[in-house]
């Protein structure tokens, strides 16, 4: 009895000491420390789990179902470093809607460094082989299995009371945190985030990878539009019917009234990649608009994609549904059916009830990439197009132009009564940012022009980064100017068809070109500073743009207020002379004098004066004031505030009830 005992302890202590290892290598790796503030919830965690070694029946079975757990431990903290790395994120359930689109990234050559997985693999190896040799190498006398299973199950208790035990006595200590813990620039305690789990980066430092895991299982359902927040449905409804007229600014007056809309998400672009050689279609058509200087984001590509088709975004999941898309099949289960064009608020619906006739989506790739094929219809759009409706060989980085020749007639119908409505995505610019001899012949000859002239073009920037960072740049660069090339075929046709006088074109980034930390290096700014969320947006009005050249004003016109992706909509349809109502969107008009706050699914909460990380204030702008602070958390509880109200709309629930005053069907759960 007593050597199957010590084979079942050997199991349990190695399990144990390799998962604090595991959490070690990761805190050190991502710059946090040792351990979490409050390691002792993760690691009492760890003893709960790693009690149910002494009830598994022999020992191999539970050296492989251990092992599988430790590597499962292992592959998380691995994710962790690396999105952390990139987009200053941590892992949790709601990425596991973006499985699809990260494998097709992948599949396109999307380069990571995967050097974290040295030390975990080098742990992961050496804690399998200690088991194996332990549990070899002690010979076990025979013994009643009695003795033995009641022994295991002693063992076992006492492991498991031992872990919640610690559980608890942490879990009040962080209770107790409520009154007495240190609050945060919002006014917020670890207990407080500990509760609404709101910034994930400080929760992981604070509690680590089994705390982060625990609180994240309990608090959130899969990614799915059915989730219902903090607002009632009367009392959302109340609010969004109470607003003031004067909410909905008005600055542009309609200048814009009938005009055909073109919008273009500028995949992974940056300021410096706008340049009059390089980029001569955006550099023009930039020259010629109302260029919004202060422009900040930091999302991913989805998220800034739909803040600009709904003017805002569900606070606590995903309007990514939980697609069985694998071979391109679709589970009905996974959104409602009726909230098919059920969104009022969204560009493609409000434009449509003004009287636009054609609205649709377009983007270079798949159509499976954030379930674009199946989401967008119920955006509103009456058509999306992808690589696979249109007969070309294009494949990934192919040079968008041969993609708009296609759909041009899509994109840019000719139907004369009604104006049309097109959101493009574009994806020659993406990442990663690296010399690669399977890329389309454009991109090298591209690297190689650029290349020739560059001390002559970029000296500056050439000075400034080491050997390998100006490579990236470069290559970044030529990535730009195939995406560029797309673009400026686009405008050509606008004006072959007659139709550049009537047709307003909004252009914006979805995030910098932050691949190897190409924005960082360009900018010489570290991953933690604001401005290098500072990415390019615009719009072109040829009816202000006329109207500037007539009366002598100088283009472009240059606004710095402080602007995100939200405040994008109420711009443009003020433009447009479109009334809204302003608290269906997160967003207020760039020529408001009110101002948003960037609240990134990211981790991140920032403005052009503060940035910080939900708990911390990780920079400040050398001129900011106390002032400055102030105001930054009073917007971040404003946000919060209409937010609320906002993330009740995503509920399919909220558009049901009828406006003839129909009640809520009663089976539905509320």
């Amino acid at each position: 009895m007593t050597q199957y005992l010590q084979k079942k302890s050997y199991v349990f202590i190695i399990f144990i000491l390799a998962s604090i290892i595991c959490e070690v290598i990761t805190f050190r790796v991502l710059g946090f420390g040792l351990l979490p503030t409050y390691y002792l919830i993760s690691f009492s965690l760890t003893l709960i789990v790693g009690s149910a070694i002494f009830l598994i029946p022999g020992h191999v079975i539970s050296v492989i179902l251990y092992s599988v757990v430790l590597l499962v431990n292992c592959v998380l903290s691995i994710t962790n470093i690396i999105l952390y790395r990139i987009h200053g994120d941590i892992f949790t359930i709601d990425l596991l809607a973006l499985t699809r689109e990260a494998q097709a990234a992948m599949d396109g050559g999307f380069v990571v460094d995967f050097s974290p997985i040295v030390p975990f693999a080098i742990l992961f190896a050496a804690a399998l082989a200690l088991q194996i040799y332990l549990i070899t190498r002690i010979k076990e006398r025979s013994a009643r299995k009695f003795y033995r299973r009641h022994g295991a199950v002693v063992l076992a208790g006492v492991a498991l009371f031992i872990g919640a035990a610690s559980l608890i006595m942490n879990l009040v200590q962080v209770g107790g945190l409520s009154k007495d813990g240190e609050r945060n620039i919002f006014g917020i305690s670890l207990r407080d985030n500990y509760d609404t789990f709101a910034f994930k980066v400080p929760f992981f430092k604070a509690f680590g990878t089994y705390g982060l895991i625990y609180r994240n299982v309990v608090m959130n359902t899969p990614p799915s539009v059915r989730n219902i927040t903090l607002r009632g449905l009367d009392e959302t409804r109340d609010y969004l019917d109470d607003f003031d007229s004067e909410e909905r600014f008005v600055y542009f007056d309609g200048v814009d009234a009938g005009n055909n809309v073109l919008v273009i998400m500028l995949e992974s672009f940056d300021d410096y990649l706008i340049h009059p050689n390089y980029t001569p279609a955006l550099y023009a058509l930039r020259q010629q608009s109302i260029v919004f200087d202060n422009f900040y984001g930091w999302h991913k590509t989805d998220i800034s994609e739909a803040s600009v088709i709904f003017g805002s975004y569900p606070m606590n999941t995903t309007i990514v549904p939980n697609w069985d898309d694998i071979g391109g099949r679709f589970d009905e289960d996974s959104i409602n059916p009726d909230l098919t064009r059920n969104f009022p608020f969204s560009l493609p619906n409000i434009l449509r009830e003004e009287g636009y006739g054609e609205s649709n989506f377009f983007h270079n790739c798949p159509g499976l990439n954030y379930s674009r094929k199946f989401t967008h219809p119920t955006y509103g759009f009456d058509g999306a197009y992808f690589l696979e409706d249109f007969d070309t060989d294009q494949g990934w980085f192919a040079p968008e132009k041969g993609f708009y020749e296609e759909a041009v007639d899509l994109i840019l119908p000719e139907n004369g009564e009604k104006p049309f409505f097109s959101f493009i995505t574009t994806f020659n610019a993406h990442g990663p940012y690296i010399v690669d001899g399977n890329l389309p012949s454009v991109y090298h000859e591209n690297f190689d022009y650029i290349t020739e002239y560059e001390d002559e073009d970029f000296a500056d920037i050439k000075e400034l980064l080491t050997a390998g960072q100006f490579t990236t740049f470069k290559v970044a660069l030529s990535k730009a100017m195939v995406a560029d090339e797309g673009i400026g075929y686009l405008i050509d046709e606008l004006y072959v068809r007659g139709m550049a006088e009537s047709t307003t074109i909004m252009l914006f980034a979805d995030h910098g070109a932050y691949g190897h930390e190409l924005t960082f290096n360009v900018k010489q700014a570290k991953r933690d500073t604001s401005p290098a969320h500072k990415i390019p947006a615009f719009i072109y009005s040829p009816q202000i743009a006329a109207q500037c050249k007539s009366e002598g004003f100088a283009l472009p016109l240059v606004h710095n207020k402080f602007v995100m992706h939200f405040d994008l909509v109420p711009t443009l349809l003020d433009l447009l002379g479109i009334e809204y109502n302003p608290r269906m969107y997160l967003g207020f008009h760039a020529f408001d004098q009110r101002e948003n706050i960037v609240i990134s699914k990211l981790g991140l909460i920032f403005n052009d004066k503060v940035m910080s990380d939900g708990m911390n204030v990780l920079w400040t702008c050398p001129s900011a004031t106390a002032e400055d602070r102030a105001k930054f958390r009073d917007r971040y509880n404003d946000m919060i505030y209409r937010w609320s109200y906002i993330n009740t709309m995503y509920s399919p629930l909220f558009w049901f009830r009828s406006d003839a005053g129909g009640t809520i069907d009663p089976t539905l759960p509320i």
